[in-house]
């Protein structure tokens, strides 16, 4: 069953690993209390919006530069032929 799994999701479960090189850190956040995890949410919604502002000023520099290329529009639009497209 355990292939059957593997070959279906393209997956292998942490558990199956057997590596000296490779130690997962597993974190069962049912025993972590309310605090813990509001902390934790809080924390990982800090560092996902600084890494967001940090890429922004980049993200923009690229789309400038596309812009500014004399080939085409900032985003590509292709017009879709078929059954149900408008």
């Amino acid at each position: 069953m355990q292939v059957f799994y593997q070959d279906l999701t393209r997956k292998v479960p942490i558990e199956h690993v057997h590596d000296a090189s490779f130690t997962p850190i597993l974190i069962s956040c049912a025993k972590c209390s309310l605090y813990n995890r509001r902390v934790k949410r809080v924390l990982d919604l800090a560092l996902s919006l600084a890494c967001i502002m940090l890429s922004l000023p980049i993200a923009l520099f690229v789309a400038i530069a596309i812009k500014l290329e004399p080939r085409g529009p900032l985003f590509f639009w292709q017009e879709r032929v078929g059954w149900g497209a408008t």
